[in-house]
Formats: structure tokens, sequence, C-alpha cells
């Protein structure tokens, strides 16, 4: 983009209404609409990111619930599909294999939670703590 801008600047100095201006100016407005477009994508995946990161909880995010390792699964399954399909829209290359060892991880990465939660019993049985607070 930067380029383009250059060379723009260069016929403004001689003639503002040539071919070349417009040229230039074109080119700087295509480079201009490119970078917004990745500038998008790139938003738009790192928002998949922020989400699927906040997936591997204890709990929900949004209403503080309890999750179960199968919640948690559908909800990484439900990402990564998010993820997929924002590839596809911004036509990057697919990757079947990279994809199919993440989808093979998900139910270890999910039993995380099942083992947090094991965690967590086994610290309240030692503590003088009424069921109801539990």
């Amino acid at each position: 983009m930067h380029k383009a801008e250059e060379r723009r600047q260069k016929p403004l100095k001689a003639d503002t209404r040539g071919e070349a201006y417009r040229e230039a100016t074109h080119q700087v407005e295509a480079k201009q609409a490119e970078v917004m477009r990745w500038e998008a994508i790139q938003h738009a995946y790192r928002h998949q990111l922020a989400t699927l990161s906040l997936t591997l909880h204890p709990l929900r995010i949004d209403d503080s619930a309890p999750q179960t390792s199968t919640q948690v699964e559908a909800r990484l399954h439900a990402q990564v599909e998010a993820i997929e399909a924002c590839a596809r829209t911004a036509q990057l290359p697919e990757r079947p294999a990279a994809m199919t060892k993440v989808t093979r991880q998900l139910p270890d990465v999910a039993a995380l939670v099942d083992f947090w939660w094991q965690g967590v019993q086994r610290d309240l049985e030692h503590a003088a703590i009424s069921p109801l607070w539990q």
C-alpha cells in the first residue's frame, strides 16, 4: 500500500488529472480495500480464538454455571467449526490433516474440566463445609 501511495504522489507533483495519477489512485484504493479486508479477517479469527479459549473453563463464562466435559466438548466442536467457517470465508487454504488432529484431541482437552472438578471435590471433602456451601 505504501508503494502505491508513493506512486500516486509522484504524478501529483506534475499533473493530478493525468492517467498515471488516476491509475495510482486506483491502486491505492485497491490496496486500502485489501488491507481492510485482511484486518476484518484477522479480527474475526482473533474473536474465534478468544471464544475458543473461554470455552475451556470449568464454569460457563456467560452465567457461571458449572460445566461437564461433555458440555465443554460440544462447545469446543462448535468453536472449531466456526474457525473452519471463518477460514473458508477468508478463502484460506484448507488444512484437513490439521483439523482432523485438532478434532481428535477435543475429548481429551474437554476431560480436563472433569479432572478439575474432581480436584475441587477432593479438596472440599477435607474441609468442614456444609453440602449447601459446596
